[in-house]
């Protein structure tokens, strides 16, 4: 193995260890809590090493959020290879979210932990555009579905709805949801015992307003479920 290629492996390594220790602090103590300080000490390197990798600790959680979206963008793929229509796709891709929301709730909220300003505003542009990037992967597997449900005749958008328009639908739909179940108590009892079944009544409801066919009284969706997680996450915790 070429000395270069060698360096670049310790310095992933090394990586990982910081966001896999800050990642365990962070869950224990809080934003607030943690230092970058404290994040070298546990994992035993000088605060120099640190911030040769981070130079403060909004990184080290951009990098962590970036991390779980990576983990959701696989789940996704997997999730569009479901041998079924399109609706029955996307309805894979739902279950896919919520297999991340439930498996991993503290990487979920590294990625909430990203939006006010003030977090932003300490991060370098290089690290959000990863960011980003790593959500328009996501964003692009629901918008292909989309366009494979308008290409085989199952939707008909309206000329001012674009495939892009129809995922940012049922993203902020999910996502918001989610959000607001992990932090509002009012919305907890909205959504009732089960905020996963509340969000597929609802993208269902999303679906068959704009008329994607199968329509919901029409298809055994609950069937069409089942395989998905037999299927597609039999390895999954309900």
């Amino acid at each position: 193995m070429a000395v270069s290629e060698r360096k670049r492996r310790e310095l992933e390594q090394r990586e990982g260890l910081i966001l896999d220790v800050a990642r365990r602090l962070f869950i224990e103590r809080g934003f607030h809590g943690v230092t970058m300080d404290r994040i070298a000490e546990a994992c035993e390197y000088s605060k120099g090493t640190i911030y040769g990798h981070f130079p403060n600790k909004e990184e080290i959680v951009f990098a962590l959020a970036t991390r779980a979206v990576h983990r959701t963008h696989s789940l996704f793929e997997r999730a569009a290879r479901f041998q079924g229509g399109s609706r029955e796709r996307m309805m894979a891709i739902g279950e896919a979210y919520a297999q991340f929301v439930r498996r991993e709730p503290e990487d979920f909220r590294f990625w909430q932990m990203l939006r006010p300003d003030a977090m932003r505003d300490k991060v370098s542009p290089d690290r959000q555009q990863l960011f980003l990037g790593s959500e328009q992967s996501c964003v692009a597997i629901v918008s292909g579905i989309v366009r494979d449900g308008i290409s085989h005749g199952d939707l008909a958008l309206p000329d001012d709805v674009t495939a892009d328009d129809f995922a940012f639908g049922l993203w902020s739909l999910t996502f918001g949801a989610y959000f607001l179940d992990d932090s509002n108590e009012l919305a907890k009892s909205l959504a009732g015992r089960d905020v996963f079944r509340a969000v597929r009544r609802h993208a269902h409801a999303l679906m068959d307003g704009y008329g994607w066919k199968p329509l919901f009284a029409n298809w055994d969706f609950e069937d069409t479920l089942q395989r998905i997680r037999d299927e597609v996450f039999p390895d999954a915790r309900l």
